[in-house]
């Protein structure tokens, strides 16, 4: 994690071939270990809205596969984390923000990976314990000029396809996006 003293970044590439990514609260998910639990748990589109509503997963869905880049920017109490002037510029869509119920911790993957064991390659993200407001923002990092390299492949400095911000619950009688799709489709 590397930030100003106000706010925490950490990027992070993370795969799905289940047609979406998640923020989920490690603590909350200690009982899949296997297909069979994680298919009790996770396989359909209700119970995954369960689990949205507990407030222990964030899904981060644009309906497909693959392999995305994510910077995820976490306040400190009392704080905010914001965009930059320049993801604002590339800035695609936004989500409503999702409410997480942090214990400390959250994990990002692909919802396939979703286990009481992730991986030896998947980062804990420190997450101030507590209610936590989540907006994801889609980024047209391909748009921005020298965002390739030579080869065609994404610059050092390209911006990531997608920046989930976290700061603290905004107040308590907020209202929150629960849907499995991060965007509305207009």
């Amino acid at each position: 994690m590397t930030g100003a003293d106000h706010v925490a970044e950490a990027s992070l590439a993370a795969v799905t071939d289940a047609g979406m990514h998640a923020l989920w609260n490690p603590s909350r998910f200690t009982g899949i270990t296997d297909y069979q639990s994680w298919e009790d748990a996770l396989l359909e589109d209700d119970d995954i809205a369960g689990h949205i509503r507990a407030r222990h997963l964030v899904p981060i869905s644009v309906g497909g596969d693959g392999a995305f880049q994510f910077l995820v920017r976490i306040a400190a109490p009392g704080q905010a984390a914001t965009l930059t002037s320049r993801e604002e510029q590339y800035l695609l869509a936004s989500s409503q923000p999702y409410l997480y119920l942090s214990d400390g911790s959250a994990h990002l993957t692909g919802i396939e990976h979703i286990s009481a064991t992730p991986g030896p390659g998947t980062a804990a993200l420190p997450i101030p314990a507590g209610p936590r407001s989540v907006t994801i923002h889609l980024i047209d990092w391909d748009s921005e000029p020298g965002a390739r390299d030579a080869d065609g492949k994404p610059a050092a400095t390209a911006l990531p396809d997608f920046v989930v911000l976290i700061n603290p619950e905004r107040t308590a009688s907020s209202s929150y996006r629960t849907r499995l799709q991060a965007f509305d489709r207009e």
